[in-house]
């Protein structure tokens, strides 16, 4: 098993994000691959874990996705167990674009931090409720 963190910029008007969502639970429970995306005001930040192959064919499909654009992979690797198996893929929007770019700043790991104690410890019940 493993995970993949990366960034990615797009213009959220020109996406449904509602409809980004329902897709990614949907195909995520059907692949059985976990996590969470963060939107911004100009783009993505995601986490996805599960199985290695799936998980390099998901992202290669991701990378093709011309809703993105400047992806990049900020941290990869191999994982003993998931940290979100119960999200087939939380949600939460980033209103602070200060804070946006001072993540795109940091390298992968201290962002993987920054977001794991975000998501896990300040977010825990809103994801239950916001996953579509």
């Amino acid at each position: 098993m493993k995970f993949i963190l990366y960034s990615s910029d797009a213009t959220l008007s020109d996406v449904d994000l509602q409809q980004l969502l329902a897709a990614a639970i949907e195909k995520n429970a059907r692949l059985n691959v976990t996590g969470f995306l963060m939107s911004h005001s100009s783009g993505f930040i995601q986490y996805i874990e599960g199985e290695a192959s799936t998980l390099d064919d998901l992202y290669e499909e991701i990378c093709a996705d011309k809703r993105h654009c400047h992806i990049n992979t900020l941290l990869e690797a191999n994982i003993e167990q998931r940290m979100y198996q119960d999200w087939s893929m939380g949600h939460v929007y980033i209103d602070d674009d200060q804070m946006i770019e001072q993540l795109k700043c940091t390298d992968g790991l201290t962002l993987f931090e920054i977001l794991k104690a975000r998501t896990l410890f300040l977010y825990p019940n809103d994801f239950s409720t916001q996953q579509a």
